[in-house]
C-alpha cells in the first residue's frame, strides 16, 4: 500500500503489499509508584493534577505506570505491578474516498489539518473499548509544514481517563531496501530522533514502530541490514531520552513468517524493546505464539490481524467455520485453490448468512480477538493486538479511492469472504462523504464486546 518516506529533498511515493492489521487491561493498580534503582526501591506518591507516563519491559511484559510530571527518570520496578498493559487496539488510516494516497491528508492523518476526521473518530473507538491506534506515518518536524500531531495526542490521552495509547511511525519508501542505501539511513536516522523527541512528552504516546514490514527473505539473513536497522531503533530511542522520556517504546511491525525474522533480528542483536507481528493465518493463529516464544524473550504484539468483509460472487466457493465457537479448530474456503473475481467490479459485502457470509467475519473477529487475550493470561506470549483496520481504504483497488473495488485475483483461503480484498478489511464500511461516512460492520460491535469482558 501507498505511504510515505520523507528525505530533505523530495517524497517519494511507495507502492507495497497489504499492510496484514492497543488497548489496556489494568492487572493490579496501585495507588504509588515504585521506582527501582539498582537495589533499592522507593515509593513515589502519584499526582493528581498533572500524570506523564513511563513504560517499562520486564521480561515479557510491558509495564505502564503513571507519575508527576516532570519525573521522567523514574523506573519502574517489575515488583510493584501497577499496570500491566494488554493492548487492545486497531491500525488507523481513514483515507478519505476518492483522495489520491500522494495527498497531504495521507502524510499526516492525525495532524490538526484532518481534525475533523480523527475527532469524528476517536470517542467512537473508547466507547467501543479501543485503548490504542497503530498508524503508519507522521512526519517529523522538518517535513510537517506546521501541521502537528499535539492535539490529537492530547484527545487520545483524554486527560488520563480511559487514555489511548498510540504507535506513531515513518513509513519507509522502498521499505526493507531503503536500509542497504546509507544515504536513506542517515536521513532516516535524523528523522526518527526527531519524530521521537518532538512527541516524547505526550502521555498517550506509547512509542514509535521502525516502519512496517521491512524485513523479508530479501533481508533478514544480512548483518548489514539490521545493523542499518538498529541504527534507526536506536536513534528513536535516543530521541525520546534528549525529551527525557527514555521509557517510551521501540517497536518492529513485521510480517509474519513463521518467526525467522524474529529469530534472525535476535541474532543480530535488535535494538527494539516490543517484537511487533502482522499475521493473518485465519480464525486462529495457530502455532504462533509458541514460534515467538522460542524465538524471542521479548514481549510480543501482534500488530495487524484482520480480514476483509468482502467476497466476490461470481467465485463459487463455500467457507466452512466451526459453529460451536470452538475456538482451536481452523476454518477454510472449498475448494481451497486461487479464484479471482471476473473484474474489479465483482465484489460485495458478506451478506448476513451462507455460504461466505458476515456470520463468518463476526467468528473470525471474535475468535482472534479472543485468542489474543488468552495467550496473555496463559504463555504471556501476546501483550495484544490491532485489529486492521478501523475504517475501509478505497484507494487500494487502483480505481484512485473514486470508487470500492475488489483485487484481482485476490484469493484468500482462510478469509470468510475467500477473498482478499485490500479495499475492504474495515470494522467501519466508509462512503463518500466530508469527512467520510462510516457505517459500522457487525463485527466492530463484536469484538468491542470481546474487548469490554477482559476489562
Amino acid at each position: 500500500m501507498l505511504r510515505w518516506w520523507q528525505t530533505p529533498t523530495r517524497r517519494f511515493v511507495m507502492g507495497t503489499a497489504a499492510r496484514r492489521g492497543l488497548g489496556a487491561t489494568l492487572v493490579a493498580a496501585a495507588a504509588t509508584l515504585t521506582a527501582c534503582g539498582g537495589g533499592n526501591v522507593n515509593t513515589v506518591p502519584v499526582s493528581a493534577n498533572q500524570l506523564d507516563t513511563q513504560f517499562v519491559v520486564v521480561g515479557r511484559s510491558i509495564y505502564e505506570s503513571e507519575v508527576g510530571a516532570g519525573t521522567a527518570s523514574v523506573r519502574r520496578s517489575a515488583a510493584a505491578t501497577g499496570t500491566k498493559l494488554f493492548l487492545r487496539g486497531v491500525a488507523y488510516s481513514p483515507e478519505p474516498n476518492g483522495v489520491p494516497i500522494q495527498s497531504n491528508f495521507s502524510a499526516n492523518v492525525l495532524g490538526d489539518n484532518n481534525r475533523a476526521t480523527w475527532s469524528r473518530d476517536i470517542e467512537t473507538m473508547r466507547s467501543a473499548g479501543v485503548n490504542a491506534i497503530k498508524v503508519y506515518n507522521v512526519p517529523p518536524p522538518q517535513y510537517d509544514g506546521g501541521d502537528k500531531i499535539n492535539s490529537f495526542l492530547d484527545a487520545a490521552w483524554n486527560g488520563g481517563t480511559n487514555p489511548i495509547y498510540v504507535i506513531i511511525s515513518i513509513n519507509i519508501e522502498k521499505r526493507g531496501a531503503a536500509l542497504l542505501d546509507p544515504g536513506a539511513v542517515r536521513s532516516l536516522v535524523g528523522q526518527y530522533s526527531q519524530l521521537a523527541e518532538a512527541y516524547a512528552n505526550k502521555p498517550a504516546l506509547l512509542g514509535i514502530s521502525v516502519g512496517n514490514e521491512l524485513a523479508d527473505a530479501n533481508y533478514r539473513s544480512q548483518p548489514a541490514w539490521w545493523a542499518a536497522f538498529n541504527q534507526i531503533a536506536r536513534a528513536a530511542k535516543s530521541g525520546f531520552a534528549a525529551a527525557g522520556e527514555p521509557n517510551k517504546l521501540v517497536i518492529s511491525s513485521e510480517i509474519d513468517d513463521g518467526g525467522l525474522t524474529v529469530q534472525s533480528g535476535e541474532a543480530n542483536g535488535v535494538a527494539i524493546d516490543v517484537w511487533g507481528i502482522n499475521s493473518y493465518r485465519g480464525r486462529t493463529f495457530t502455532n504462533l505464539f509458541s514460534e515467538l516464544a522460542s524465538a524471542t524473550t521479548k514481549p510480543v504484539l501482534v500488530t495487524e490481524y484482520g480480514a476483509t468483509a468482502a467476497y466476490h460472487p461470481s467465485v463459487q466457493a463455500t467457507y466452512t467455520y466451526p459453529l460451536d465457537g470452538n475456538k482451536t479448530l481452523t476454518a477454510q474456503c472449498t475448494p481451497n485453490v486461487v479464484q479471482s473475481a471476473s473484474s474489479p467490479t465483482d465484489v460485495a459485502e458478506l451478506p448476513p448468512t451462507g455460504g461466505r457470509s458476515m456470520a463468518g467475519l463476526i467468528d473470525y473477529a471474535v475468535n482472534t480477538t479472543t485468542l489474543l487475550h488468552d495467550s496473555f493470561v496463559t504463555d504471556g506470549v501476546s501483550s495484544g493486538g490491532f485489529y486492521f483496520e478501523w475504517t475501509d481504504e478505497w484507494y487500494k483497488n487502483g480505481s484512485g479511492g473514486t470508487q470500492h473495488l475488489a483485487s484481482v485475483p485476490g484469493y484468500s483461503g482462510a478469509f470468510p469472504g475467500c477473498a482478499w480484498d485490500e479495499a475492504w478489511f474495515g470494522l467501519n464500511r466508509s462512503d463518500p462523504g466530508t469527512p467520510n461516512i462510516l457505517t459500522p460492520r457487525p463485527t466492530l460491535d463484536a469484538i468491542s464486546k470481546v474487548w469490554k469482558s477482559e476489562s
